[in-house]
Formats: structure tokens, sequence, C-alpha cells
């Protein structure tokens, strides 16, 4: 694999992943549980930042809050302690 393609992936994994946080913060259930998922399969710091600033959403998403909550458990971070 060239410079030039490895860049591409590493573009295209970050765009990926800005779009599965938007997709996350949905109003539609499946859809934020589906983006959310695959963000907790990324994994990566800036996942884990992600997650774990939703873990300050107030009661109205106390959904998005659980879930996050669920994908920090799952990834086993240490540092979600």
């Amino acid at each position: 694999m060239g410079v030039r393609e490895g860049e591409n992936k590493k573009m295209e994994h970050k765009n990926e992943i800005e779009l599965l946080k938007s997709e996350a913060l949905s109003n539609d259930w499946e859809k934020a549980e589906f983006s959310m998922k695959r963000l907790g399969e990324n994994g990566g710091r800036h996942v884990f930042d992600f997650l774990v600033g939703l873990l300050d959403l107030d009661d109205n998403y106390y959904r998005l809050r659980n879930l996050a909550a669920k994908m920090l458990l799952d990834i086993g971070d240490n540092n979600a302690v």
C-alpha cells in the first residue's frame, strides 16, 4: 500500500467515525443504537472521549447516556472507571 492509499484509508476511517458520532445523537433510536455499537467496535481515543462526554447528558437523554456507558463497558478501557 502506497503512502497516498494509507492516507486515504485514514481519512475514510476518520470520516466514518465522525458520521457515526453524528448518527449516534440521532432522534432515530435504531440508528443511534447501531452507530453507538459501531463506534464501540472501532474504539480509539476519540471514540472513548466521545462516549465519556455522553455520560454528562441530562436525564432527557438517558437512553444515549446508558448506551454510552454500556459501550464503555464493552470496550473495557480502564480509563472509564
